[in-house]
């Protein structure tokens, strides 16, 4: 993001903290109203004469693995004026039961919202243009407005990625590590959660995967490569060697939920051409997690097969070049086999979820198990575990 964005940014910042609106903020999708985006488009100096005459709402995404409600709107004004967007994507709290109690357990709309805020101003890293937050957690008011991408290519989860999207991503993420590398939890960014706390809202426990083990065979074992059933079992065996080491590495600002589903891609020729969603998980953990999740997750065996070394170097690229001292090659190589596990954790824990998810939800779990089951033993992740 150039100085100039940046500081857009925090100009932007400066009122959406206590936005008034004559028009009842939204707590559904169906309640969004024309009234209520005219009077923040004018709060945000984006609009000055115009109204928005018509809001023509439809949900995002229904159907699979999402914690939050999301809507394309696209907007009718009563007059022509420049720079008046022709749609917004608004962003507000699930409504669904489950959904809505773990948000509210793990603060994941208030550290999205805060991300916005507080850390993507000063941080060269391309986000969505925002033109609103609202931060309210007493009456659970959270609402971001952001620039609609819909001109721009969204990843695929189930579809995967090139491995030349992977390399952009891998860069990309780069910047934001090295600005925030051993980052000190207490002090800086006092919202987000460290890797300890984050693994306790996920239920990241050796006992709670031992348990999920046999279900998530019965389920997805079927996607499973050769190998990695045992591969499975021996790490399971090893869980407690694994959270160590894992958790004992540098600390930075990780994504934590960093795939193609929340990627979209702009003209490759551009020198910010990745555009980075979905900050909800956000922690202070190891930093290779975000390229682990990326490389293993969304890149299919057939485009990864042998290039592991060259993603993470070229992320470690990244890091050096951000101003990141005494991290190796070696070392980045040991972090990301150790975080390939961690990552691999993931569908065990949650394999009941993608039964949900009508076709999309069992084709995603499907990928993800292949993906990075086969992550594990081609880069040979087992020798990470002391």
């Amino acid at each position: 993001m150039s100085a100039t964005a940046r500081r857009g940014s925090v100009q932007r910042h400066r009122w959406s903290h206590a936005i008034a609106t004559q028009a009842k903020h939204p707590r559904r999708i169906n309640e969004i109203t024309a009234a209520w985006v005219t009077d923040l488009l004018r709060a945000a100096g984006t609009i000055k004469q115009g109204a928005v005459r018509h809001a023509d709402v439809k949900p995002l995404g229904e159907g699979f693995g999402l914690l939050s409600g999301q809507a394309r709107v696209r907007l009718t004004y009563d007059r022509e004026e420049a720079g008046a967007p022709a749609s917004l994507v608004i962003k507000l709290p699930s409504t669904a039961p489950d959904s809505a109690t773990f948000a509210e357990s793990t603060h994941i709309y208030e550290r999205e919202i805060r991300f916005y805020r507080e850390v993507a101003p000063i941080t060269p890293i391309r986000v969505p243009r925002v033109y609103a937050t609202f931060l309210e957690p007493s009456d659970g008011t959270f609402i971001l407005v952001m620039e609609d991408l819909g001109r721009l290519k969204l990843g695929d989860q189930v579809a995967g990625l090139s491995y030349d999207q992977v390399l952009s991503a891998a860069r990309t993420i780069a910047p934001l590590h090295a600005k925030w590398w051993n980052g000190d939890k207490r002090r800086e960014l006092p919202w987000v959660p460290s890797v300890e706390k984050q693994e306790r809202y996920l239920n990241l426990s050796e006992e709670r995967l031992r348990e999920a083990w046999p279900a998530f065979l019965a389920d997805l074992g079927d996607s499973v490569p050769p190998g990695g059933r045992a591969l499975g079992e021996r790490i399971i065996e090893k869980l407690d060697r694994v959270f160590e080491t894992f958790n004992a590495g540098p600390r930075t600002l990780t994504h934590f939920d960093y795939r193609a589903d929340n990627l979209f891609f702009d003209d490759p020729a551009k020198k910010e051409s990745v555009v980075v969603l979905d900050w909800q998980l956000a922690m202070w953990g190891l930093g290779a997690y975000d390229i682990a999740r990326l490389a293993g997750g969304s890149l299919p065996p057939a485009q990864r097969s042998n290039h592991h070394r060259e993603i993470v170097n070229t992320w470690h690229a990244g890091l050096i070049a951000g101003g990141v001292k005494d991290y190796t090659q070696d070392q980045a190589w040991h972090d990301y086999r150790i975080s390939a596990i961690v990552a691999t954790l993931n569908p065990i824990i949650v394999h009941y979820i993608f039964k949900t998810g009508g076709k999309r939800g069992l084709a995603l779990g499907a990928a993800m198990t292949q993906r990075l089951f086969y992550d594990l033993l081609e880069c040979r992740a087992e020798e990470a575990i002391p």
